[in-house]
């Protein structure tokens, strides 16, 4: 189904509020707006964003990092390859017919994996590692008190200079940073009571 550009925000808004208490929701969310819509309009990004209260870059970072998404209007046909006949192609015999065969290779070689099934996933919708016998469900919080191997380690690296360099044209160089209370951009760190800590700022160096 194709809708008018003036619809796309309309219908991303009921699709997302009528998903948004779905584990995982984002995925499905973003999947049946392109599906209704015909592609991921940037228009809609900030109306999932609020709905799910996420930031805008968390919505951007999934749609930019599955190459299924499309932001802008498709062909008129779609074509998509499949791996295991790319890889065959190549001279291995690539046989999964289905995605939880992939997910059980993974959790038969990954034991941080090793209790994660594709079943599992589209039940909980997401799931933390570490995901074994002793925490099936995975953890709700990685690390309680201390970290795995316990303090922190810190091992001196020798510096090296960026190659991007400011310039007349371009005179600030942006990068995501780390403070006390959020972790880069925060994807994960924002979601806790964590931003009391801190108020919202942009820092300039």
């Amino acid at each position: 189904m194709s809708v008018d550009e003036d619809d796309k925000v309309i219908v991303a808004t009921e699709i997302a509020n009528r998903l948004k208490s779905e584990p995982g929701a984002l995925l499905p969310i973003l999947h049946e707006i392109q599906s209704a819509s015909g592609f991921i309009s940037p228009q809609v990004v900030p109306v999932v964003a609020k709905i799910l209260n996420l930031s805008r870059a968390e919505v951007h970072g999934v749609i930019s990092f599955y190459h299924h998404f499309r932001t802008e209007p498709g062909g008129v046909k779609t074509i998509l390859i499949c791996r295991a006949e790319s890889c065959q192609a190549m001279g291995y015999e690539m046989s999964c017919t289905h995605p939880r065969e992939i997910m059980a290779e993974i959790a038969r070689l990954t034991p941080t994996f090793a209790g994660v099934s594709y079943e599992k996933l589209d039940e909980l919708g997401s799931i933390q590692w570490p995901c074994n016998d002793a925490s099936p469900q995975g953890p709700e919080f990685m690390h309680v008190g201390e970290f795995v191997r316990g303090k922190g380690y810190f091992s001196p690296k020798p510096y090296i200079a960026s190659d991007e360099k400011s310039n007349n044209e371009y005179p600030l160089l942006l990068t995501t940073g780390r403070i006390l209370s959020q972790y880069n951009v925060g994807a994960q760190t924002r979601r806790t009571e964590n931003q009391q800590f801190h108020e919202q700022h942009l820092s300039v160096a």
